[in-house]
C-alpha cells in the first residue's frame, strides 16, 4: 500500500511538471505571436506612413500642376498662345504624371483650334500626320512634296521641296522638332519642322520607300519595296541596321511604344517583329491571307494593328505574337490604320468608309463616310482628320460623327 501512495504521488507530481511545461511553452508561443503582431502592425504602420508621405507628395505637385494649368487657360482665354504652350511646356518637364499633363493640354488644345482649310497641293493626298501637340500638320502629295500647316490658323508654314517623285509617306519625331518623308524616289529625308529645312537625305534602299517612322528621337526606320527596311541615325544619317527577311515588299513600318521593337507588313502577308538594337527578327506575326496595306503601334502599350487587302485588320501583341482581336467587318481592302493618341480608340480605313473602334475590346463605335480614303491619322484634340482622293481631305468628330472640314485646294 505505501509503495501504491509513493507511485500515485510521484504520477501526479509529473502530471503537475508536465501541466506547467505546458502553460510555459503556451505562454512563450503567445508572446511569440504577440511579438509577430506587433511586428506587422510596425510594418502596417510604416507602409501607412510611405503611402501618405507618397500622397502628400502628389498632392503638392497636382495642386501645383493645377495652378499652372490655371495660368494656361488664362493665356488661352487671351489669345495668348505662345504663353499658353510656355506654360504647358514647363509643366510637362516638371510634372511627372505625362498622361494627366497630356489631356489638360488636349483640352486647351481642342478649346482652341479653330477648324481650317489648308490649300497648296497640286495633286493628291497620299499621306498626313499630326505633330505631337496636335498643332502642326504635315501632308505629303503625289505633286512631290510634302507640307507644313499651322493647324491653329491653317496656314501653309513650309513647303518641303526635294523628293524626284511621290511623297508616299510621312512621320513626325516625338519631340515635333524633325519630320521625315518617304518617296518614290528611293529616298527619305529629314527635315526642321520649325525652319523647313531639309537636314539629311536618307539613301540606300533599291525600291520606293513605303514607310517611315521615328524609334525614339535618335533613330529613323524606313521600310521599302527592295523587301528590306533599314534603321538609320537621325542625327548623322548613318545606317545602323538592315533588316532582311520578307520575301516581298515591305509597305509600312512601326515602332513599338517603348522604342524597343520596330514591326514591319510586307506584299508577303506578313509582319513581324524585330529588336530594335539589334535587328533581330522576334516574332513573325502570320494570319492575314493577302498584302498587308498598313500598320500603327499603340502610344501606350505593346498592341499594333496591321490592315489588310483581306478586308481585315488584326491586333496582335507585338511583344509575344498573339492576336488580341480581329476586325473583319469591311467591304473593301483597309487602306490605313491610326490609334488614337490616348491609346483607347483605332480608325481603320478602306474605299470611301473609316471606322472607329474600341481599341481594348475591338466594338465598333463609330462610322464616317466620305470620299476615298487613302491615309487617317489622329489629332490630339480627338478629332480625325482623314487624306482622300480627289485633291481633298475631311476632318470629323471621333464623338459625334459630324463632318466637321473639307481640306479643298490639294
Amino acid at each position: 500500500m505505501v509503495e501504491a501512495g509513493k507511485q500515485t504521488k510521484e504520477a501526479m507530481r509529473l502530471a503537475e511538471e508536465e501541466k506547467k511545461a505546458v502553460g510555459r511553452a503556451q505562454t512563450s508561443e503567445a508572446r511569440a505571436t504577440q511579438r509577430e503582431g506587433e511586428a506587422k502592425e510596425s510594418e502596417r504602420q510604416a507602409r501607412a506612413n510611405e503611402k501618405a508621405a507618397k500622397w502628400n507628395e502628389r498632392l503638392a505637385k497636382d495642386t501645383n500642376h493645377a495652378l499652372k494649368i490655371g495660368i494656361a487657360m488664362q493665356a488661352a482665354e487671351q489669345s495668348d498662345w505662345a504663353r499658353m504652350m510656355q506654360v504647358l511646356d514647363e509643366s510637362q518637364v516638371e510634372y511627372e504624371h505625362t498622361f494627366e499633363q497630356q489631356f489638360a493640354r488636349n483640352i486647351l488644345v481642342r478649346r482652341t483650334l479653330p477648324l481650317r482649310t489648308l490649300v497648296g497641293h497640286r495633286a493628291t493626298v497620299s499621306c498626313l500626320a499630326f505633330g505631337p501637340y496636335g498643332g502642326t500638320i504635315v501632308t505629303g502629295s503625289m505633286d512631290k512634296t510634302a507640307r507644313v500647316w499651322n493647324a491653329n490658323t491653317g496656314v501653309e508654314k513650309h513647303t518641303l521641296r526635294g523628293h524626284l517623285q511621290d511623297v508616299t509617306c510621312v512621320a513626325f519625331s516625338q519631340d515635333g522638332t524633325r519630320i521625315v518623308t518617304g518617296s518614290w524616289d528611293k529616298t527619305a529625308r529629314v527635315w526642321d519642322a520649325e525652319t523647313g529645312a531639309e537636314k539629311l537625305i536618307l539613301k540606300g534602299h533599291t525600291g520606293p520607300v513605303s514607310g517611315v517612322t521615328f524609334a525614339g528621337d535618335n533613330r529613323i526606320v524606313t521600310g521599302s519595296h527592295d523587301n528590306t527596311a533599314r534603321v538609320w541615325d537621325a542625327e548623322t544619317g548613318a545606317e545602323k541596321l538592315i533588316l532582311k527577311g520578307h520575301i516581298d515588299r515591305v509597305t509600312c513600318v512601326a515602332c513599338s511604344w517603348d522604342g524597343k521593337r520596330i514591326v514591319t507588313g510586307s506584299w508577303d502577308k506578313t509582319a513581324r517583329v524585330w529588336d530594335a538594337e539589334t535587328g533581330i527578327e522576334k516574332v513573325a506575326l502570320k494570319g492575314h491571307v493577302d498584302i498587308i496595306t498598313c500598320m500603327a503601334a499603340n502610344p501606350y502599350d505593346d498592341h499594333v494593328v496591321t490592315g489588310s487587302a483581306d478586308k481585315s485588320a488584326y491586333v496582335w501583341n507585338a511583344k509575344s505574337g498573339s492576336v488580341k482581336f480581329v476586325l473583319k467587318d469591311h467591304t473593301n481592302a483597309v487602306t490605313s490604320v491610326a490609334f488614337s493618341r490616348d491609346g483607347e480608340r483605332l480608325v481603320t480605313a478602306t474605299r470611301g468608309t473609316a471606322r472607329i473602334w474600341d481599341a481594348d475590346k475591338g466594338a465598333e463605335k463609330l462610322t464616317l463616310h466620305g470620299d476615298n480614303g487613302l491615309s487617317v491619322a489622329f489629332g490630339a484634340e480627338g478629332k480625325l482628320i482623314a487624306g482622300c482622293y480627289g485633291n481633298t481631305a475631311r476632318m470629323w468628330d471621333t464623338e459625334s460623327g459630324a463632318e466637321k472640314l473639307i481640306l479643298k485646294g490639294h
